[in-house]
């Protein structure tokens, strides 16, 4: 329970008003902005993950008979 700043009286964590005087009690923004931010970071680290799968280095572009000596 926590103490409505308008009157007083006591009023549930979640309540969105005051049962006693109908104050309308607002959230904080900041749990909002945290969610989009770990959204965007994380839809970052998405695509740099999906670019270094789809476009693997190539370990030579040289064949095998390039690397052959003739001895």
């Amino acid at each position: 329970m926590k103490k409505c700043p308008s009157c007083g009286g006591n009023v549930a964590r979640n309540a969105n008003t005051c049962p006693n005087c109908g104050k309308q009690f607002t959230r904080p923004v900041t749990m909002g902005c945290a969610v989009i931010v770990a959204f965007f970071f994380l839809a970052i680290i998405y695509t740099a993950i999906c670019e270094q799968v789809k476009s693997p280095t190539s370990t030579s572009s040289r064949s095998n008979s390039d690397n052959y000596s003739g001895v």
